[in-house]
């Protein structure tokens, strides 16, 4: 696990958002995966300018970990979570389980840069990162979402957090992101599948795919209290479901079906638009079924450059 220059962009964007890094908490105890010079370059994006022996000083890290940059970003104290001491984790707590009270709302904020993904039991696990925050305070996420089949257990949709990480959770997203790891700070910036009403993803033939998600606890309530459901089947079963052309179908299913046929029949139009060099790899994916988005749908996601200064529009 480590903290690289995209996630770096989302703690500087968090920052600038209102996040509070008095009182840190890292899933993991993270190593820092970047360089002194590309460190001071994302830095200067932010406004925040670092002479060269600090910018040597932060990227070397504590034995190469991260809370130095954590401090120099705010935080008084950086605490960090595992399974293992190996590494020097200062709390030891499976996430399989759930926590200690004691633990509740001690942080202003948490990072989890690519450990939820790792492991089995999903829902008590993000409790876990959900309950430790304090109330106002932040939790920012970076999990893959596209192109990291066998990297852990799951790969994540934007639905999975705008349900999960919601007003009856207490909490809110204040943004959530696209990126491609290893890429620079064009990002897309993602909206609510339930506010868009439908099914919002954005499948491309590169790179692995990270969601990056900004959430603010607004509200100390009962986790999970109902089980988090879809956003689409949820609508569809709460506006008394329509039949489609057979009886013991929804017209759901019906509508989903035929906006796939329209989108893999712009695909070929498009892919017949592109040089012959570019067509092998789209043409393996038709051939293996799969929905593929050359670009990304407007209503459902905008570009955004993860840089000072910025804004991401409104997730709803």
């Amino acid at each position: 696990m480590g903290i690289e220059s995209q996630a770096i962009r989302l703690l500087l964007l968090a920052r600038e958002m209102g996040a509070d890094f008095s009182r840190s908490l890292t899933i993991g105890r993270q190593d820092l995966l970047i360089t002194a010079s590309d460190l001071r370059s994302i830095m200067a994006d932010f406004g925040i300018r670092l002479p060269v022996e600090e910018a040597q000083t932060l990227a070397k890290g504590r034995n190469r970990f991260a809370e130095p940059l954590l401090e120099r970003l705010g935080a008084e104290t950086v605490d960090s979570l595992d399974a293992s001491s190996f590494e020097g984790a200062t709390i030891i707590h499976d996430l399989n389980e759930p926590p200690e009270p004691s633990m509740a709302e001690r942080f202003s904020l948490v990072i989890d840069a690519g450990t939820l993904e790792h492991v089995f039991n999903v829902p008590t696990a993000l409790a876990t990162m959900m309950s430790v925050v304090r109330k106002g305070g932040h939790l920012l996420l970076a999990h893959p979402a596209n192109n990291e089949m066998g990297h852990g257990l799951y790969q994540f949709s934007p639905d999975f957090y705008f349900r999960t990480l919601a007003p009856e959770n207490g909490y809110r997203v204040k943004a959530l992101f696209l990126a491609e790891i290893g890429g620079g700070p064009q990002w897309l910036a993602v909206r609510d599948p339930a506010a868009v009403r439908a099914r919002v993803g954005f499948n491309v033939p590169r790179g692995p795919q990270y969601i990056f998600v900004i959430a603010e606890r607004i509200e100390v309530v009962q986790l999970f209290s109902k089980p988090p459901q879809q956003s689409d089947y949820a609508a569809e079963w709460k506006e008394n479901p329509s039949k489609g052309v057979s009886e013991e179908r929804l017209a759901f299913f019906d509508r989903a079906i035929e906006q796939r046929s329209v989108s893999e029949r712009s695909i070929r139009h498009k892919i017949v638009a592109h040089a012959p060099q570019t067509i092998l790899r789209p043409l393996r994916w038709l051939r293996a079924g799969r929905q593929m988005d050359l670009k990304p749908d407007p209503s459902q996601m905008q570009p955004f450059l993860a840089k000072g200064g910025f804004r991401p529009p409104s997730p709803v």
